[in-house]
């Protein structure tokens, strides 16, 4: 039976590696929220310089050409109603006024004022939409234009930061792979359910502070505390426990020589960044991080048989 010191001394070294990757996991998993937020950016951006690309193109001559003809004709179409309105007014009158000399000169003169100004107009209205149509036209083009390389140096600027991302997620997945090769022993020992830093740290408490004198004790005292606020307890539960399960897959796939990939969408976002030059160092540089401590918790293991992490096993939590 071991002391309760050799039993704190064993939590101990378990909360702190818990704590690691937990806290490691949550830089892990804020980073791959970046990474798809500035993914999302690139995309958005990629779509701004296709805009751009294509409204670049604007003829401009041929939108002030088409609109000029279309203005001109419902301008002509207006005024030519106007104008046979005034002649059949003016018939009208005529016709009431058994033909005065007077009225017909009045008719007459009238419509061909009406002519003449629908004419000036027409002409006025249809240069006015071109100038309008043309300036518009040109406005948007010379923004499109601008927009071009703006949009491709936010892309380039984007990628360059996920680029960095990656690299710090080749490190950040060797350290989660490096600290949990510290506790694996330690881990597989300990009830699955509570191995996680808040529980280990409460378990720690009570056995220190003599609430608990062995294992069992504490996590039956754990269970009532956290009964009164169970829902959040089994939610922060499968949260924390969810995190060292994945640091056991990723040790794994460092023991097994795969590079753990972060996600499916995460590698298809940055497939092109990944096969550069930076990215192979990063990777190579991580996996060399954990043979090198691989090695040197080998060595350690070899020179201090009586260490904690040698002597757990799950009769020795009893």
């Amino acid at each position: 039976m071991q002391s309760r010191e050799e039993m704190l001394d064993r939590m101990r070294y378990l909360y702190r590696g818990l704590l690691s990757i937990e806290n490691l996991t949550n830089f892990k998993n804020n980073t791959l929220a970046q990474v798809n937020q500035l993914q999302k950016e690139i995309n958005f951006e990629a779509e701004r310089r296709r805009k751009g690309i294509k409204n670049s193109q604007i003829n401009v001559n041929k939108n002030k050409n088409t609109a000029t003809s279309i203005a001109g004709v419902i301008c002509g179409v207006i005024f030519g109603i106007i104008f046979l309105i005034s002649l059949a007014i003016g018939a009208l009158l005529r016709a009431a006024s058994e033909g005065d000399p007077s009225i017909r000169s009045f008719t007459i003169g009238f419509s061909v004022f009406v002519f003449i100004l629908g004419a000036i107009l027409t002409t006025a209205i249809t240069f006015a939409t071109r100038g309008i149509v043309g300036g518009v036209s040109k406005s948007i083009a010379t923004t499109s234009q601008q927009a071009i390389p703006d949009a491709e140096n936010k892309i380039a600027d984007y990628q360059a930061r996920i680029e960095s991302y990656v690299e710090t997620l080749y490190d950040t997945d060797s350290k989660i792979a490096i600290s949990y090769l510290y506790i694996d022993d330690l881990v597989k020992a300990f009830p699955p359910d509570y191995c996680y830093s808040y529980a280990v740290g409460k378990f720690i408490s009570y056995i220190q502070n003599l609430r608990a004198d062995s294992l069992k004790e504490a996590i039956n005292l754990f269970e009532d505390e956290e009964y009164k606020n169970k829902m959040y307890a089994e939610q922060r539960k499968q949260t924390e426990y969810a995190k060292i399960s994945a640091a056991a897959n990723v040790q794994t796939a460092y023991n097994t020589g795969v590079i753990a990939d972060y996600s499916k969408q995460i590698a298809d976002n940055t497939a092109d960044i990944a096969r550069t030059n930076r990215m192979i160092e990063a990777n190579t540089r991580a996996t060399a991080m954990y043979t090198q401590a691989a090695a040197a918790y080998a060595q350690q293991n070899a020179q201090y048989t009586k260490d904690i992490r040698d002597r757990a096993c799950p009769s020795f939590w009893d």
